[in-house]
C-alpha cells in the first residue's frame, strides 16, 4: 500500500488527511535525523497549546457553518484537560510502532 493508498483507507474511516506533517518539514529548518525530526514533530503537534488551538478552531469553524453543537466549550475542554496526558501516551505508543 503506497501512501495516497493508506491516506484513502484512513480518510474512508474518518480521519483527516489532508494536512500531515513530514519529517523534511523539520529537516528543512534543522540539521537532524528522522528520529530527532519525528521527536520534534511529536512535541509540536500534541503540545497543550497546539491542542487547545485546535480545538478552538474547530468550534470557531463549526459555529460559522451554523452546525449545532453537541457539548458546550467547557466539557470539550475539560474532556482534553482530564486526557492530554493519555492522548501523549498513545501517541508515543504509536510513534514507537
Amino acid at each position: 500500500m503506497n501512501v495516497e493508498e493508506a491516506k484513502a483507507v484512513l480518510k474512508a474511516n474518518g480521519y483527516f488527511v489532508d494536512n500531515l506533517w513530514h519529517v523534511e518539514d523539520v529537516k528543512s529548518k534543522f540539521n537532524c535525523t528522522d528520529e530527532e525530526a519525528q521527536d520534534v514533530l511529536f512535541e509540536s503537534l500534541t503540545n497543550e497549546a497546539t491542542m487547545e488551538q485546535i480545538w478552538f478552531s474547530i468550534n470557531e469553524f463549526g459555529e460559522m457553518e451554523k452546525l449545532e453543537p453537541v457539548n458546550d466549550d467547557e466539557e470539550d475542554r475539560k474532556f482534553v484537560d482530564e486526557n492530554l496526558e493519555e492522548f501523549k501516551k498513545i501517541a508515543e505508543q504509536l510513534k514507537k510502532k
